[in-house]
C-alpha cells in the first residue's frame, strides 16, 4: 500500500499534469466560436479534470472522479459502476455553472456601472 507522502505525491503530479491539460486547452480556445460556449466548455473539461471522489469506501484518499468511476465501471460491481463518479462530476459541474453565472452577471454589472 501507498503511503500518505505517495498520496501526495500523485495528486501533485496529477494537478500540474491536468493544469498542463487546461493551458493546452486555453491555448487553443479560439477554435469553438461562440464566447459563452467556449467558457462552458472550458468549465467541463475542468470539472471532469478536478472533481475529487473518494477511491475506496472507507477509505480517506480522495482520487479524480472520472478515473474512479471507470475503474468501477471496468471491474466493479454492476450496481455501482460508472454512476458514483458520473454523478459527482454532475454536481461539481453545476456548481461551476452557477458559479460562472453568478461571476458574469455581477462582472457585466460592474462595468454598466463605470459607464454611468
Amino acid at each position: 500500500m501507498y503511503s500518505v507522502e505517495n498520496y501526495y505525491w500523485g495528486l501533485l503530479g496529477y494537478c500540474l499534469g491536468s493544469l498542463m491539460i487546461m493551458s493546452f486547452l486555453f491555448r487553443f480556445r479560439k477554435i469553438v466560436p461562440s464566447g459563452h460556449l467556449r467558457n462552458l466548455l472550458l468549465i467541463f473539461v475542468a470539472t471532469v479534470l478536478f472533481a475529487p471522489i473518494y477511491a475506496e469506501s472507507g477509505s480517506y484518499f480522495l482520487a479524480p472522479a472520472w478515473f474512479t468511476s471507470l475503474i468501477e465501471g471496468v471491474s466493479g460491481e454492476p450496481e455501482q459502476s460508472y454512476f458514483r463518479g458520473t454523478f459527482a462530476i454532475f454536481i461539481w459541474y453545476l456548481l461551476a455553472l452557477f458559479s460562472y453565472i453568478l461571476y458574469c452577471r455581477f462582472k457585466l454589472r460592474k462595468l454598466s456601472n463605470c459607464r454611468n
